[in-house]
């Protein structure tokens, strides 16, 4: 290792601009990874591009397999393709450093067809500690000692000829790469979580989604202003549509639209038209359906039907529910040694709290799915033995 706080020395790499050099490079590479005595053999990669209104355009690909580095002129090349056959590889592990738009750029540029076998070493780094979104920079430093440069991050990469100094830049990224890997793989492996970290690095390309909503009285907290005919709509409209798929309602629009139908009660489509948020496609696809619920809603009311009673906006009950929840994510977290902003974030911690007010413990922990739930299920369901939730 260099002594800490060292300045990187300069990397020595191959310049490739023509179509010709990249087929060769990719050769070398092939004989490299070929020659590598690893099972899954590593090979390192970042990109540099160009980010505008226009979209992304990709500038330069810096690849190496932890000898020889290639900086690839994505702008003078006239294709990528010589590079597809090694990097759709299954025995191939991607390595980079806060890796998504990387490895969507590289998706685009070769036509992959499926997500690459990777590590993120922002991920791996945040499963064996408190920090998560830390630079490559860091890493550098902390693991091999180095005090990179970082000067050139704003450059522009679409200018021709790029600077010396500037693919010194490009080269280090993927030159002290190899190094933070190993440190990182052996930590891991010590822990038992290479794996997940490499289902965590995937979970990165396809962020897992919102499980669809269902909506219910409680969803709508000015429900209690709503008379008896305009409850029992509301109500309808509801099971409407929690009944439809998220394609279908979209047309539906927010939410909140149906409060505004329950309160206003339209009888006809012209007075559908005139609701705040009902479009053209709504009422020309739901418009009877949404007519025949609001009028049988209305007869079936009798004088004397109940009314809702306003919920509080707050209550000390939900204030020491959250603190619980708070705590069980920093004290699990720590107990773990994992860093609670990658592996329970904000949207996570609500929908396990979401989870825990319908159904209690069982389906808080039921909660956790994936590599989530191999890390953190029996740390969890400890956690709650030893400090049950507020009552």
């Amino acid at each position: 290792m260099t002594p800490p706080g060292a300045a990187s020395s300069r990397p020595r790499y191959r310049l490739i601009e023509d179509d010709s050099g990249l087929a060769e490079a990719a050769s070398l590479l092939e004989a490299e990874l070929a020659a590598s005595a690893a099972t899954d053999p590593p090979l390192f990669l970042d990109t540099e591009f160009e980010s505008n209104r226009q979209g992304v355009r990709l500038c330069l690909v810096q690849l190496s397999v932890g000898q020889s580095i290639f900086l690839v002129d994505a702008l003078r090349v006239r294709t990528l393709a010589p590079l597809r056959p090694l990097l759709s590889s299954r025995n191939l592990l991607w390595v980079l450093h806060a890796g998504l738009q990387d490895v969507r750029l590289l998706e685009q540029a070769l036509s992959l067809d499926r997500p690459p076998r990777m590590l993120d070493t922002q991920v791996g780094w945040a499963l064996l500690g408190p920090e998560y979104s830390v630079s490559l920079a860091y890493l550098e430093y902390r693991i091999c000692g180095i005090r990179a440069d970082k000067g050139h991050q704003a450059d522009d990469w679409v200018r021709r000829p790029i600077p010396p100094s500037q693919l010194d830049y490009a080269a280090r990224d993927v030159a002290y790469l190899p190094a933070i890997f190993d440190h990182i793989k052996h930590r891991l492996e010590e822990h038992r979580r290479f794996d997940i970290a490499l289902a965590a690095s995937l979970a990165t390309l396809t962020p897992e989604p919102d499980a669809p909503a269902r909506l219910g009285l409680g969803s709508f907290r000015n429900a209690w202003q709503l008379s008896p005919e305009g409850l029992a709509a509301l109500g309808l409209l509801i099971e409407f549509y929690n009944g439809l798929s998220p394609n279908e309602q979209g047309p539906l629009g927010e939410p909140k639209v149906l409060m505004s139908l329950a309160a206003r009660l339209p009888r006809t489509k012209d007075d559908l038209g005139r609701i705040k948020g009902v479009s053209r496609s709504l009422i020309e696809r739901h418009g009877s359906g949404i007519l025949n619920l609001l009028d049988s809603a209305q007869r079936a009311q009798s004088p004397g039907s109940p009314v809702l009673e306003p919920a509080a906006y707050g209550s000390f009950a939900e204030h020491r529910l959250d603190a619980w929840m708070m705590t069980l994510r920093a004290e699990v977290c720590q107990e773990l040694e994992v860093a609670p902003e990658l592996v329970l974030p904000g949207r996570m911690t609500r929908r396990l709290l979401d989870a825990y007010s319908g159904g209690g413990v069982s389906a808080l922990v039921a909660g956790l799915n994936g590599w989530r739930k191999s890390l953190l299920a029996p740390q969890v369901e400890r956690f709650c033995e030893r400090h049950p939730p507020p009552v």
